[in-house]
């Protein structure tokens, strides 16, 4: 095994080390991890070199098919029923009020253009599952909130909402890249891709429900199906994002004893999946880059945020929730990580203009929001949630 590869595993098992400890000093570890990603790769000590980052893209997108597969197995088939139309619309809805700031002010305030704009806006617009998910399966342990099946709602509205985000990024980098002949072509193509997805990955799961021996199937064949769904995308019109998380939510549902297990095992995978994620951000981020971050890009993030609280709002007009419960909710709305981790890197592979200025905006989101959300929605939960059972 080649020397840098050995100093970046080394680099992930003492992380795995002081995790506890940097949990104690109630810094969120992604922060750490970036830290220490910018501090060894090519842009700081050198320590990585630059042949770790030429597999970053591929180990982005496992870490986000784990991701997936966890949020998948934490939602219910039940209390998705149980959403009602303003649940559905967080789904979106404020993710475009977060898009549309974002968009209007970097054509108003910086020279990029409209293409450029758009992708910076839907990398940011994303919610973070990274932040989000572990914070609603703990509310759901705690039963906060669970009277309202607030923690699933925002599961499920997270999850879609990145979906949502992911899918409308894609078609704007297609069109950069010259891959749709028209707009409207590949707009007519989402709804087939969405729907193929969660025939896929349903189908995929009513599969193993009729196995009869499925515990003696590796948990590890469950999460190479999960990685089996993002190279069908690239052959096949479906979401390789929602396939997964309707394969996890059929495990979830057809069965519960063995999801039970399968949560525990991606748990674990995810400790050493969160590392690889953050750190490989922040190694690509270059340092002499960072003079982009100014004040402006503070009332970017900021802007769209407003945003973002407002598209919550009207989603949530009409609502059965109390004021307590919607401030909670926009709370859950804000943190950035995981999404913007993955996809911030990508219109600089891709040759475009303002790439590196994407991906210091996309990082500054993440260190400006995930540690402020993860310590918010924690430390706000007891006070705005109620903990009778349903």
């Amino acid at each position: 095994m080649e020397v840098r590869k050995m100093k970046f595993i080394l680099a992930v098992v003492v992380c795995l080390w002081v995790r506890k400890g940097i949990t104690k000093t109630k810094i969120p570890p992604l922060i750490f991890y970036m830290l220490v990603g910018i501090l060894l790769g090519p842009f700081g000590l050198n320590v990585f070199e630059g042949g770790v980052l030429a597999q970053s893209n591929t180990l982005r997108k496992l870490a986000l098919a784990i991701i997936l597969l966890r949020a998948g197995t934490s939602l219910e088939i039940s209390s998705l029923k149980a959403m009602q139309a303003e649940s559905i619309l967080l789904s979106f809805v404020p993710a475009l009020f977060e898009a549309f700031a974002i968009t209007l002010s970097m054509l108003l305030l910086t020279e990029f253009s409209l293409i450029e704009s758009l992708m910076l806006a839907f990398i940011i617009s994303a919610v973070s599952p990274a932040v989000v998910i572990p914070a609603m399966i703990k509310l759901k342990d705690k039963n906060l909130g669970t009277n309202k099946n607030i923690p699933d709602i925002i599961l499920g509205a997270a999850s879609l909402d990145d979906i949502f985000v992911m899918t409308i990024f894609t078609i704007i980098l297609n069109i950069y890249s010259g891959q749709s002949s028209s707009i409207a072509k590949t707009l007519l193509h989402v709804p087939l891709t969405v729907m193929g997805g969660i025939v896929i990955g349903s189908l995929l799961a009513f599969c193993l429900k009729h196995l009869r021996h499925f515990l003696k199937i590796p948990k590890l064949f469950i999460l190479l199906s999960a990685f089996l769904l993002l190279w069908l995308e690239t052959n096949l019109p479906i979401s390789s994002y929602l396939a997964i998380i309707a394969f996890g939510l059929g495990i979830n549902h057809f069965r519960v004893i063995e999801s039970l297990e399968l949560k525990n095992y991606l748990n674990t995978i995810w400790a050493v999946g969160e590392i690889v994620l953050f750190m490989l951000l922040g190694a690509s981020i270059n340092l002499e880059s960072l003079h982009l971050i100014r004040f402006s890009s503070l009332f970017l993030i900021i802007f769209g945020l407003v945003f973002r609280m407002i598209g919550v709002t009207l989603s949530l007009l009409g609502s059965h929730l109390n004021r307590k419960e919607k401030v909670f909710i926009m709370i859950a709305n804000t943190p950035k990580a995981t999404v913007q981790a993955a996809l911030a890197g990508i219109p600089l592979s891709y040759g475009v203009a303002k790439g590196e200025h994407i991906l210091a905006l996309a990082s500054f989101s993440i260190v400006l929001t995930a540690p402020l959300a993860a310590y918010f929605i924690d430390h706000s939960s007891q006070k705005l949630l109620s903990s009778e059972s349903i």
